[in-house]
């Protein structure tokens, strides 16, 4: 029986698990809990029922005295995660599917049932407490916090301006435990076991219980899972003198994982973790055999002609030093020839995978890759020596404390100039399907053809790599209603390019542009918006954007060419703000009222209301209504127009029927009157409003009054983001699938409407 039935986004409930696992948060602690069995939900007793739950994720204030494997019992709120109700937002039920994870439970009381607990787990934890404080207390908080997040997993401290820093710049993958970590610690525990005479048969045991050890003191990320698993296999061949095969490794390492758990398929991490290590297996010795094919003729060659010189022509030493300096001079750049046709390789294995998740691609990475990641073995040694050594002497402890501050300094000012660099960041949106199919399609021919045609492997990889930058033509108006929760948030992208963005505000989602519009704008391939409309200044439709207004100066944020507001006497502290801010970020500021008009290719937008001289106490009267018309088809866009603004609009003799009406101030039962909708007679309305909102939008008395008319309303609570699509002769509606399983949602047609030409 699935719990989704007995709730819909929070309950009360009682519970009982074990606990594998504990991460200590900024305001909170963490704790994961499996073998579950819940007593009670909804204050309705249950007999042992565990619904098929996997793991539920806890976070309490009260766990001080909690150790892994204690079995507690656990009271709060059960919450369901998020599944994404707009295009390009945070799949959290997916992510944490791929985690094991069921539900969140908020805490009000967690107890002991039973004290048996994991001694080795708990050791390692308390390991990693005592490296966190060591680190905390030799370095500077913002160090510290960065250094745990790379070495200890550890992210409750990070920064949150560094972490954006690095992701800007394409070097996030330096904060988390990755295999080059695992690799460099791995290695170098086996290879100095091995210079002090310890024989393999307990040399190789021993590193494998350090790496395994050490990944479950992490938290045996799918990275950190996939690089011990390979080196486990790469020691054991050794031990057993076997050959080391990296492509079965790689295969194997995979196979494990997703037995462990299938979900892992669609998370970021494992994908970019298997296609890095893909692109240096597979695809760099192709490319790199493209570039130097006679690598090993040309060193075989250089010794000869060598050897011929200094016994024909009695080369002396300071001619035969002369030369080797040459040929050191070449090596160099053959190394840095080859470091970047590594990172090259991997960031053609990666790049669509990045852009289908983040949807932006910082143009520098693959170079700053190259001057970040020699540092990062250095900084392990580093860091390793300073936990060490911090036991018994601080005084040099501050020296490896120092080299390891010198680092981090060195990354942000190498970030901070890359990113001031002109197009740092530029914004393909994220690929279809069909693109990526065809992406690694072009790879795989790519790979067969060097086989049969070398010559023609490169300029295949090189239309491979083009092609995803290409965008997908469109030759229609497309409009979205985003899911914003309790507010408005609406995109017009008309079929010229120009982009038209009407509110961006909501009174329940916190960092409303952070985590719903630019995802949403950026999944669409939109940097940029032409004109940015406020219909009037109420919270619930400019929160959004009054955060793009205030980071408009920094990288790889959308910017705004114009803001256009309504012409109105009532300019309030709220309008003054915005118009203030707008002019300081030099964005142009222009003003709305009845009989302007806007005027791009096929489409036009009308401004119906206010009108001029219009005079009101309240903001919602004055909200800017805009007609628009794409052919032979109309929407009306209302804002939240009422009382004395929607009273003029009845009154205006003018007003002209429409297709699709956005449904006024999210479905409130004090406007969309009779009178109003009798004048505009829709085939279709759309009202955005937040599930569970306190004022109840939308009114049923509304929906009874579309209902009469037979005029189908969708509504943003139902099916996410509302998307219309029209075209010269036809309008689709679709609504962004909210209760998809899939991180590949597929929109469902909600309506259709045709018009012969």
């Amino acid at each position: 029986m699935p719990l989704e039935k007995e709730f819909t986004n929070k309950a009360s409930i009682v519970c009982t698990g074990t606990i594998y696992q504990i991460t200590p948060k900024s305001k909170t602690t963490a704790i994961y809990i499996k073998n579950i069995k819940i007593s009670s939900i909804k204050n309705k007793k249950i007999k042992k029922e565990n619904y098929g739950i996997t793991g539920l994720l806890i976070y309490t204030e009260q766990a001080e005295n909690l150790k892994i494997k204690n079995q507690v019992k656990i009271k709060g709120d059960i919450q369901r995660f998020t599944k994404g109700t707009n295009s390009g937002q945070f799949n959290e039920y997916i992510y944490y599917k791929s985690l094991r994870i069921d539900y969140k439970v908020l805490a009000k009381n967690v107890s002991i049932v039973n004290n048996e607990y994991a001694y080795f787990a708990n050791k390692l934890q308390e390991i990693r407490s005592i490296l966190k404080q060591t680190y905390q207390k030799f370095l500077p908080e913002e160090d510290a916090g960065i250094l745990c997040a790379m070495l200890l997993g550890d992210k409750s401290s990070l920064p949150q301006e560094t972490k954006e820093l690095y992701q800007k710049n394409g070097i996030a993958h330096i904060l988390a435990i990755s295999g080059l970590h695992i690799s460099m610690i791995g290695l170098f525990l086996y290879k100095f076991l091995k210079k002090i005479y310890i024989p393999n048969e307990i040399n190789i045991p021993c590193t494998i219980l350090f790496l395994f050890s050490y990944a479950q003191m992490t938290g045996f990320s799918v990275s950190t899972n996939r690089a011990t698993i390979m080196l486990t296999i790469s020691l054991c061949a050794i031990l057993l003198g076997r050959t080391y095969d990296f492509i079965t490794a790689i295969c194997l390492s995979g196979t494990i994982i997703l037995l462990q758990n299938p979900y892992q398929l669609v998370n970021c991490g494992f994908l970019l973790s298997f296609g890095a290590v893909l692109g240096i297996s597979v695809v760099y010795p192709i490319i790199k055999k493209c570039i130097f094919p006679s690598e090993e003729k040309n060193r075989k060659v250089n010794k000869t002609v060598e050897s011929i010189r200094i016994v024909l022509f009695h080369w002396t030493k300071k001619e035969l030093a002369e030369h080797k300096k040459w040929r050191s001079g070449k090596k160099i750049i053959y190394k840095l020839v080859d470091a970047f046709l590594i990172s090259l390789s991997v960031n053609l294995i990666t790049l669509p995978i990045l852009l289908y998740f983040y949807y932006d691609f910082p143009i520098y990475s693959i170079f700053l890759n190259l001057l970040i990641l020699p540092f990062v073995s250095l900084l392990i040694a580093l860091a390793v020596l300073l936990a060490f050594i911090g036991m018994f002497s601080e005084f040099f402890a501050m020296f490896f404390a120092g080299g390891i501050h010198a680092i981090f300094v060195f990354y942000e000012k190498v970030c901070n100039l890359t990113i001031s660099l002109p197009n740092s960041i530029i914004t393909i949106g994220k690929p279809q399907i069909e693109q990526l199919v065809i992406y690694y399609g072009l790879i795989f021919l790519a790979i067969f053809v060097y086989n049969v045609i070398p010559k023609l492997t490169l300029p295949i990889m090189l239309i491979c790599c083009l092609s995803i930058f290409v965008p997908t033509p469109s030759n229609n108006l497309s409009i979205t209603v985003m899911d914003v929760g309790q507010g408005d948030g609406i995109l017009l992208r008309n079929e010229t390019g120009t982009t038209y963005f009407i509110d961006g505000g909501s009174t329940d989602i916190k960092n409303l542009g952070q985590y719903r519009i630019t995802p949403c704008l950026k999944a669409k391939g939109i940097s940029y918006i032409d004109y940015a409309l406020v219909t009037h200044m109420d919270q619930d439709h400019i929160s959004g954007l009054m955060e793009l207004l205030e980071k408009q100066e920094e990288p790889g944020v959308i910017q705004i060419g114009t803001l256009i507001l309504p012409d109105t006497d009532l300019k309030d502290d709220a309008f003054l703000k915005m118009v203030k801010l707008a002019m300081k970020k030099n964005i142009n500021v222009t003003y709305l009222k009845k009989e302007d008009k806007i005027i791009d290719g096929e489409l036009s937008l009308s401004c119906l209301h206010p009108y001029k001289g219009f005079n009101t106490t309240e903001r919602n009267a004055y909200s800017i209504v805009l007609y628009m018309k794409y052919h032979s088809f109309s929407m009306l866009f209302t804002g939240d127009v009422e009382k004395e603004g929607e009273e003029a609009l009845i009154a205006n003799k003018e007003l002209p029927k429409c297709d699709i009406y956005k449904v006024a101030h999210h479905g409130s039962q004090y406007t969309n009157s009779d009178s109003l909708l009798d004048r505009l007679q829709p085939h279709y309305a759309i009202v955005s409003a937040g599930e569970g909102n306190r004022y109840r939008h939308p009114h049923k008395e509304v929906l009874q009054r579309l209902a009469s008319r037979k005029c189908p309303c969708f509504s943003t609570i139902d099916h996410g983001a509302i998307e219309v699509c029209i075209t010269k002769d036809k309008i689709n509606v679709s609504g962004y699938s909210s209760v998809s399983t899939l991180p590949f949602p597929k929109k469902k047609l909600l309506g259709e409407i045709q018009k012969k030409p």
